[in-house]
């Protein structure tokens, strides 16, 4: 390399950024084949490349090394179409959930939020039960989209790869109301979600719209659409990160397309722990149950991981600590996750 060319050091410079990059910016933990849709075999790699959205960039960002950390996605749906997909069986499911959720651009309210190098925008629409003695599943349905931009060579803020969309089903458990259900989603989806280098302000971004939602009381079915955008930490500053929230509004309205990935979990139950007089005396010489994380008594604030064979219960901020690394039973390893399948 000729040292008196004035592009040598620009080409070091973005040598030395890779390498921190694949560093930084490490797989989830769960990226692997439980996340296909439909059990398929996962596409050749030329035609991922041929129908990626951003692959006429040049750039070296494109290097497989520079990976955001997000689970691959085998279903490819070019075109937001209600119709287009209908001709084949196994889009059906994710197109009838798509519809479902056309009022949700007409919330009145979209929430704002920003934490560190991330900033998003959640719409919300809630649906009631029509008789007071009526009694269906209760859940929560998230579209989840982020687009992740950098600083290019000449110094603009761009979009960088593709835009990625998720979306998730939560069960409400039965008893439980979908507000405090949504204090749970944000943890639950961590793992197989967020991009592992923005992990953290992507969970402060949830906690902040999580404390601001107002859900009616008698809610059985949540719809929510939040649309993220992720700056590189390495090109953080206050006056891009502001360019990057001008653009928003333009992804709020740009049509669904890109990787799909559909995916349902349940969430953890709320336990009421026994009070003395409960036991009728029978407990005094039994020991006291203990948290598998912490290890202290069980006594408040207590969740139990769902579908176990044998109930695990913990302290809910333990659980949460816990859900920030994976999705998995802390003691018998049970995901929360299972694959929709319509």
């Amino acid at each position: 390399m000729n040292r008196d060319d004035p592009a040598a050091p620009v080409a070091e410079e973005e040598e030395e950024e890779e390498e921190e990059e694949e560093e930084e910016e490490a797989a989830p933990v769960l990226a692997d084949e439980e996340m296909m849709l439909s059990g398929e075999e996962e596409p050749e790699s030329d035609d991922d490349e041929d129908s990626n959205l951003d692959d006429d960039d040049d750039d070296d960002d494109d290097d497989d090394s520079d990976d955001d950390g997000e689970v691959e996605v085998p279903l490819k749906v070019e075109y937001f179409n209600i119709h287009a997909g209908m001709t084949f069986d196994e889009l059906r499911p994710l197109i009838r959930r798509f519809t479902v959720l056309n009022g949700l651009f007409n919330d009145p309210l979209p929430r704002f939020a920003n934490a560190g190098s991330t900033a998003g925008v959640l719409r919300l629409y809630a649906e009631e039960d029509q008789e007071e003695g009526e009694r269906r599943q209760k859940y929560i349905l998230l579209l989840y989209r982020y687009t992740g931009f950098a600083v290019s060579r000449g110094g603009e803020v761009e979009v960088r790869r593709s835009t990625k969309l998720h979306q998730l089903r939560f069960d409400v458990p039965r008893g439980g109301d979908a507000a405090e259900a949504l204090r749970w989603a944000g943890p639950a989806m961590g793992p197989l979600v967020y991009p592992a280098a923005h992990a953290g302000p992507l969970r402060e971004l949830w906690s902040v719209w999580a404390s601001d939602l107002r859900v009616p009381p008698r809610a059985a079915r949540v719809h929510l659409l939040a649309d993220v955008v992720i700056l590189r930490r390495r090109h953080y500053t206050l006056a891009r990160m502001e360019q990057v929230c001008a653009r928003l509004g333009r992804i709020m309205a740009e049509p669904w397309r890109g990787y799909h990935v559909a995916m349902e979990l349940r969430l953890p139950e709320p336990v009421v722990p026994r009070r003395p007089c409960e036991d009728g005396g029978k407990g005094k010489g039994k020991e006291k149950e203990e948290c598998p994380v912490c290890l202290e008594e069980l006594e408040s604030g207590l969740v139990r991981w769902p579908g176990c064979l044998q109930p695990h219960v913990f302290h809910g901020e333990c659980l949460e600590l816990s859900l920030k690394e994976s999705d998995k039973c802390p003691v018998c390893r049970r995901r929360l996750l299972t694959l929709i399948d319509g």
